[in-house]
């Protein structure tokens, strides 16, 4: 049982991280692209 312990929590916190990391990037592509929005909107007018 304790063999197959570290393995688990080791695998249980790298797709918690990866899932971090993810949304947080997520995020960064969510205010580029309303920053891209916004500057196409005023080059048009």
């Amino acid at each position: 049982m304790k063999q197959l312990l570290l393995p688990v929590v080791l695998i249980c916190f790298t797709i918690f991280c990866l899932g971090f990391v993810h949304i947080d990037n997520m995020n960064e592509l969510d205010k580029e692209k309303s920053e891209l929005k916004k500057t196409e909107n005023q080059e048009i007018l």
